[in-house]
């Protein structure tokens, strides 16, 4: 006899996993998924453009924003720069538009069955994943943890220990 799991066994509904393209949340992917398949649950996979890239990036002064931006296609592939008014939208829209790229390369390996979500987000990564996990009621977050040294968590701190310490739900952190 075949018993049929009902909405109300799924153990994690919606497991929240942020991505940035490093190893670790790589492999904290591997595992929400598979936690996915065996909990019948959902993915929400979300890429934060961070804006500490727009605020500590800087080019000699002497030159507005928008000369700024059409100095950097020469460095860069930034079609349009010389539209934009500030350095700053340069680069969010290019961010942007590498997190969406990034995310439907993500989603494409996700195995059929799983139902998967995306969002790009543009902020603080650490407050950013906290406010999706809240908009998106998650049951779980699945991150990666990277490998920063004692010394530089306790001067700097990292996305996930302020996420395992501030989330609502459970956090599960793979190394």
């Amino acid at each position: 006899m075949m018993v049929e799991k009902g909405e109300e066994d799924i153990m994690f509904k919606k497991i929240l996993v942020p991505l940035d393209g490093s190893e670790a949340s790589t492999r904290a992917l591997h595992t929400a998924v598979e936690m996915a398949q065996v909990h019948g649950s959902e993915l929400y996979l979300v890429y934060v453009v961070s804006v500490d890239l727009f605020e500590n990036y800087e080019i000699p002064d002497g030159r507005t924003d928008k000369e700024k931006a059409v100095e950097m296609t020469r460095y860069t592939d930034f079609a349009d720069a010389y539209k934009h008014e500030s350095l700053t939208e340069v680069f969010k829209e290019y961010k942007t538009g590498q997190g969406m790229q990034f995310l439907g390369d993500v989603k494409a390996t996700i195995p059929e069955g799983i139902k998967v979500e995306c969002s790009i987000e543009v902020g603080v990564p650490k407050e950013a994943i906290l406010a999706v996990a809240k908009k998106e009621d998650t049951d779980l977050i699945v991150m990666g943890r990277q490998g920063m040294s004692a010394v530089k968590r306790i001067f700097v701190g990292s996305v996930t220990t302020y996420v395992m310490a501030n989330a609502e739900c459970p956090v599960l952190v793979v190394k």
